[in-house]
């Protein structure tokens, strides 16, 4: 391949990461820092802290922008961004300065474009040795959602002279599941050793869909098992349920889980008349400060089966269940026996 093809496919490469940048949103300056030790990575966090097993040169041409994708777990905040340095970095340009741009990525027809939602412009005037840790700390947090890929492009603006050294960032293999190093146009078979620091949301998902499913018709005793409840989640973040009941004067209620969509519900109730037990199903994302979302569904409760089917109507007694158990038996027979010849015809004329 020759160096003008080379040119035009790099090109090419370029404006699939530009072409998106004109709605970005721009705010104040973030905040430079250095370290020598890694990051701490807390459990929201994402990042590949490995070992450098290359580099990525970093410098003010357009086909050297560097960043990396990344794909949070959940809806977070993305508060700051650390890359590692590769290679020093002399602040000769005095100040030294880059655009920090962060975008959503996308692939149609297996193009990787980078569309850019949000920057912040920085600048600095200390040196960078090699193996130090930098991170940018956004003015403005930014809202993610959760199993959306993101990406960061350190966008360098003035980054000296390249008499004295170009900066070189560390990469590793491809080890990192949730996205890829982004350079020389486009995305890398390699990650940038990193950390994205991210923090919880401010802003509530919108809220899961919950239906705490039918009414149910039982007796004293008897286990129900409940039908799926329907919670609907419409975000990635977890929902959190748990079933609740209005039972009292001596009616137990007994669940094999109050924290699943479909648990194993059993009432025992004292001798007597029916009661409906009602039962709230209530629902909510992991940490949000929103109200609950709830449903309820009710289930009468019977002494026996028999008058359990009675009151469902799903039974006719028949004139041989004497007892009216439900059962046609030699109780029956007995009830008979202890009635027989016994007459119920008059005796007398009777006055009307």
């Amino acid at each position: 391949m020759n160096a003008r093809i080379i040119k035009t496919v790099i090109n090419i490469a370029i404006v699939a990461i530009t072409l998106q940048a004109i709605t970005a949103v721009t705010a104040s300056a973030a905040v430079v820092s250095t370290s020598t030790t890694a990051p701490t990575v807390d459990a929201t966090d994402e990042s590949n802290l490995g070992e450098q097993t290359g580099t990525l040169k970093w410098f003010t041409a357009p086909e050297n922008e560097a960043g990396q994708t990344f794909t949070p777990s959940e809806n977070l905040q993305l508060n700051a961004f650390t890359v590692r340095l590769g290679q020093k970095n002399d602040a000769d340009a005095n100040p030294e300065r880059l655009n920090f741009r962060l975008g959503t990525i996308t692939r149609p027809d297996g193009v990787f474009t980078f569309t850019d939602i949000y920057s912040e412009a920085t600048e600095w005037t200390m040196d960078w040795a090699a193996g130090d840790y930098v991170t940018f700390t956004l003015n403005e947090a930014q809202e993610l959602t959760g199993g959306v890929e993101y990406g960061v492009i350190l966008d360098a603006q003035a980054m000296g002279d390249w008499h004295v050294g170009i900066p070189y960032l560390s990469e590793t293999g491809n080890t990192y599941a949730g996205g890829n190093s982004i350079g020389r146009g486009g995305q890398r078979n390699k990650d940038l050793v990193f950390h994205a620091d991210l923090i919880p949301s401010l802003v509530d998902p919108e809220l899961p869909t919950i239906d705490a499913g039918s009414n149910w018709v039982t007796w004293s005793g008897a286990p129900v098992a409940l039908d799926d409840s329907f919670v609907i989640n419409n975000s990635t973040s977890a929902v959190v349920i748990d079933w609740s009941s209005d039972a009292v004067g001596g009616v137990i209620v007994d669940y094999s889980a109050t924290n699943v969509e479909a648990p194993v519900i059993t009432i025992t109730k004292p001798q007597g008349d029916p009661v409906t037990v009602t039962f709230t199903l209530a629902g909510n994302y992991q940490g949000s400060t929103s109200d609950d979302v709830v449903d309820t569904m009710t289930i009468d409760v019977y002494d026996t089966a028999c008058l359990a089917a009675g009151a469902f109507g799903e039974v006719v007694l028949d004139a041989s269940d004497i007892n009216e158990d439900c059962v046609t038996n030699i109780l029956d027979l007995y009830e008979m026996a202890a009635k027989w010849l016994n007459s119920y015809a008059l005796d007398a004329p009777a006055v009307k």
